[in-house]
């Protein structure tokens, strides 16, 4: 399929803006040890299937509270799983969940963080429907325990 020299100019302008938003920023990029921590890629099983998921806890003790880290446009990668290690230092079950078969709702009219109540930005309406379609989501997925 021939390309016109608009739609080439248009492909390597959108790729050169990528390569360029995901370049290191910072000379040094911090790197959390996993020493004395239990961490790795694992699937979580669910009522419609495994999903994949990295994770880390600290080695020993147990009844740790759960932290979901939520993945950025590019996936669970090294700064994902670096953020999952820092919340596991800190005495946290820290879990960022891949991509597989998410949705994303968009509420046109909502402003940024418009289901914090603590925000004037606060939407009740809209993030009362994001908190219902969560736990939808939530049980039509099964809850695994870790």
């Amino acid at each position: 399929m021939p390309i016109s020299r608009r739609q080439f100019v248009i492909a390597s302008t959108f790729t050169a803006g990528f390569a360029l938003a995901v370049q290191q920023i910072a000379n040094s990029v911090i790197q959390t040890s996993s020493n004395n921590l239990v961490s790795g890629s694992i699937s979580i099983p669910s009522s419609t299937g495994a999903f994949p998921a990295y994770y880390a806890a600290p080695a020993k003790g147990e009844g740790f509270p759960v932290v979901l880290v939520i993945q950025e446009i590019f996936g669970v990668h090294e700064h994902i799983r670096d953020v999952v290690r820092r919340f596991a230092r800190l005495g946290y079950v820290a879990i960022a969940k891949g991509q597989s078969g998410s949705s994303i709702i968009v509420y046109p009219d909502a402003p940024h963080a418009f289901f914090a109540d603590y925000r004037p930005s606060y939407r009740q309406k809209d993030a009362q429907d994001g908190w219902k379609r969560l736990q939808a989501w939530f049980k039509a997925k099964g809850v695994a325990t870790i």
